[in-house]
């Protein structure tokens, strides 16, 4: 059992969450009880973003875009169009986050037929590791100082624009900062750790 911010999944994983508000730490779990109210538990697998993206895009937004006025009841049109706005964004966010986690995204990872080949000489792998770090930083800086390429924005453009724009540099970032977690990086790094020692 871990608190899962250090291991990636493997397969299935169980979520625990203890919701006490006030009475955080002042009374045990009811382990003699079938159900304890404050005892919060969720399945989770690999294919969680999968299964969200499926119940919003083919259940959840059709059914709200069938939805007639008798149904919104005593909503404002304003609220309504606000609803329906921030779902589909929710919707795109979660495609975006798919795509981002897709084969192929990584960008710390080291080619498996370089590595053999540098594998002979314990300098010659020290030396492909660092081409490898130095490629990876290069990255990291493109990313970190994208002006180049702007944002597209048009002249009558709003704050939304601007939100838009850091919220996906935001994904991007927390993507990367995933990724940095990885074995790669890590054997790289502990690499260098153990040169400078």
């Amino acid at each position: 059992m871990t608190h899962g911010d250090q291991e990636r999944l493997k397969g299935k994983a169980v979520v625990f969450l203890r919701n006490l508000g006030d009475q955080e730490g002042k009374k045990g779990v009811k382990l003699d009880e079938d159900q304890d109210s404050e005892v919060l538990f969720l399945e989770v697998n690999q294919q969680i973003l999968m299964y969200l993206n499926n119940s919003m895009e083919l259940v959840y937004q059709q059914f709200i875009e069938r939805m007639d006025e008798s149904h919104w009841d005593q909503c404002e049109n304003e609220s309504i169009e606000e609803f329906i706005s921030l779902s589909k964004k929710f919707g795109t966010e979660v495609q975006g986050a798919m795509k981002s986690m897709a084969p192929g995204q990584e960008q710390f990872c080291m080619d498996p037929d370089e590595l053999a080949k540098h594998s002979q000489n314990e300098n010659d792998k020290f030396a492909y590791y660092e081409k490898c770090f130095v490629q990876w930083l290069n990255s990291i800086s493109e990313l970190l100082n994208d002006e180049k390429e702007g944002k597209k924005e048009s002249i009558d453009a709003g704050p939304l624009v601007e939100i838009n724009y850091w919220r996906d540099r935001m994904q991007k970032i927390t993507t990367w900062c995933e990724q940095l977690k990885g074995k790669d990086f890590n054997v790289v790094k502990n690499a260098f750790i153990q040169k400078s020692k």
